[in-house]
């Protein structure tokens, strides 16, 4: 005993019955792909195809084998049953309503094919129909015949159409996530614009101040401990790259740079050196000053220089 997927069609074409198309889905004897008893089909037909199953255009293909949902043209309005009159399995299915026209043309020209689950013996009796999601009754080009074609027409009006709706549809979905993401990055850039344009006119308050400093430190504690001591050795470096021989006032303003405004040793190299030259235009004027006057040459020239810059 072994699975299998019957995959079989009947001769009888479909029949219009008032809102609905009755079709004879299985016979009894061989076929295609297995043997099927008149008892087996009794018993397992009704479950095997409840009400709601799937009519497909197609059967599915080994390398597709999920369909798609866009070439459903029906569904079982009742479960399929025992014909006891007629001797065969038959089946009520509901058409949709933008395959109605297509179907009424084709079938006096198309037959249906079961694809359903079951096991069979060794000798290729179908011992077992087994409910499955996959179960479908599918319209073959030529009714008796196992297959998974269609007739050229109905493949050009269904999946043709199928193909493209589900072409846009997706072309759509794709054109709303690029939009959502370009209007966030432009609302963090304008967040971000708007918050320099803040300290750049000096215009921050004391509350926002205050809130900005909260938000760095919440920040800073969210921080892995590795990235925390990575700021605290980079501050130590920056601080000590401050040269102990500049006047208190600007080594002070050099200090906050680094402290308040994160500056690194890199970033303070060229404020490092204008404070140097501020300094050294400074002692070049007052030296020049004290040549000019002659009042001011003593001993401690140097030292009156570095009094006078100790006061910035």
């Amino acid at each position: 005993m072994t699975g299998s997927v019957f995959a079989e069609s009947a001769s009888a074409k479909l029949e219009r019955s008032g809102d609905y198309w009755l079709a004879t889905i299985l016979k009894p004897g061989k076929g295609a792909s297995a043997t099927y008893s008149e008892s087996v089909i009794r018993r397992d037909i009704s479950r095997a195809l409840p009400k709601g199953t799937h009519c497909y255009i197609t059967h599915p293909k080994p390398d597709q084998p999920d369909r798609d949902p866009m070439t459903i043209w029906g569904t079982l309005a009742e479960s399929a049953y025992w014909d006891e009159d007629a001797g065969v399995a038959r089946a009520k299915i509901k058409v949709r309503k933008r395959y109605a026209e297509d179907i009424e043309e084709l079938a006096p020209h198309v037959g249906l094919s079961i694809w359903m689950s079951g096991e069979k013996d060794d000798e290729g009796n179908a011992l077992s129909f087994t409910p499955s999601v996959t179960n479908s009754v599918d319209l073959v080009s030529y009714g008796g015949v196992e297959g998974a074609g269609l007739v050229e027409k109905l493949r050009e009006s269904l999946i043709a159409d199928g193909e493209k709706r589900a072409a846009e549809a997706s072309a759509d979905e794709k054109r709303e996530k690029e939009m959502a993401t370009i209007e966030e990055v432009a609302q963090s850039l304008a967040d971000l614009k708007a918050k320099f344009d803040q300290i750049v006119a000096g215009s921050v308050t004391k509350d926002e101040a205050e809130r900005m400093k909260r938000e760095a430190k919440e920040s800073a504690e969210a921080d892995a401990a590795k990235d925390a001591a990575e700021v605290r050795k980079a501050t130590a470096e920056a601080l000590q790259s401050i040269p102990a021989d500049l006047p208190e006032s600007l080594r002070e303003s050099l200090v906050n740079q680094v402290i308040e405004n994160g500056v690194t040793k890199d970033g303070l190299k060229p404020l490092v050196e204008q404070a140097k030259s501020v300094v050294d235009d400074i002692k070049k004027q007052f030296t020049e000053s004290r040549d000019l006057r002659g009042s001011f040459v003593t001993a401690n020239n140097g030292e009156n220089a570095n009094l006078l810059l100790g006061g910035f």
